[in-house]
């Protein structure tokens, strides 16, 4: 996905362009340059390189390479930022990210609930716009997203997307990307636990029939997280919902966090210090 976001305005514009595969998922990349190359394009205007950040650094030290577009970790990006600024080269570096989803007094809640429970658990949560907060305007709106989640979350299936017997299935969640992440959701987890939070979900002890040494999680949910808890000023890719309720918040791979007004809503995303995506629910206006 995130190639395209760079690749169809690049070559446009009369540039060549080589995009670095992610060392973790470097089959999926090759496919779609397999593709690309059918479509006809002449040689060397496309051009796939696999590896890791040596090649990142060669990409950033050559002087051949004019322009560089990334999208990773704060940390990465702004690296990044600081070598490609040196040597007088162009960049894009997009940096983690927070996806805001608000929740409106009079919206429409089964509606809001099944949108969210798709953009949480959709790819396991490891994707750019998996929503990462919820906020609730109001109480009542607060306490009754919380308890539809939670039931909602204890129906996602959670297998093999390649199985398939589960072709037509809806919402499915896949493993995480590897053992390193699923390490750090359970760290993150026990952090949780031990800091008070009551574990109103447990989703860690799952074993997934024909993949049983796979790296699979079912959906958590954590409530009364202390500020701060876990990585709620970070980009963060995983399948957990936390909760907080001023003054106690809580947060995810979603945060969920309840504010009185609209106002206060967008006070507090605006806060946040990762790049952000905001929707909010409510019934269309007549």
């Amino acid at each position: 996905m995130v190639p395209f976001w760079f690749l169809p305005y690049a070559i446009a514009t009369g540039n060549t362009f080589v995009v670095k595969a992610s060392k973790q998922v470097p089959l999926t990349m090759q496919l779609i340059t397999e593709y690309i190359h059918q479509v006809g394009l002449p040689k060397g205007v496309f051009n796939l390189v696999n590896g890791d950040k040596v090649v990142a650094d060669a990409f950033m030290d050559s002087p051949r390479v004019k322009g560089v577009s990334v999208v990773g970790s704060t940390p990465t990006c702004r690296i990044i930022a600081e070598r490609c600024a040196r040597s007088n080269k162009r960049f894009q570096a997009m940096g983690s990210a927070k996806n805001h989803l608000v929740a409106m007094p009079d919206a429409k809640v089964d509606e809001v609930v099944r949108n969210m429970i798709s953009s949480c658990y959709g790819c396991a949560g490891q994707r750019c716009m998996a929503s990462s907060a919820i906020v609730a305007v109001g109480n009542d709106m607060y306490k009754t997203i919380c308890s539809k989640f939670v039931e909602e979350s204890k129906k996602v299936v959670v297998a093999n997307p390649l199985d398939a017997k589960y072709a037509d299935e809806q919402m499915l969640m896949g493993p995480v990307i590897s053992a390193k992440a699923k390490k750090f959701i359970l760290d993150m987890i026990e952090k949780g636990v031990k800091e008070g939070a009551t574990l109103a979900l447990d989703g860690r002890n799952i074993r997934v029939q024909g993949c049983e040494k796979g790296i699979f999680g079912r959906p958590d949910r954590l409530y009364g997280c202390q500020t701060g808890y876990g990585n709620s000023q970070d980009g963060d890719f995983w399948p957990r919902s936390y909760y907080y309720s001023s003054p106690r918040r809580l947060m995810k791979q979603l945060r969920l966090s309840m504010t009185t007004t609209t106002a206060t809503a967008l006070r507090f995303i605006r806060k946040t210090a990762t790049g952000r995506v905001s929707s909010s629910w409510r019934p269309n206006a007549e």
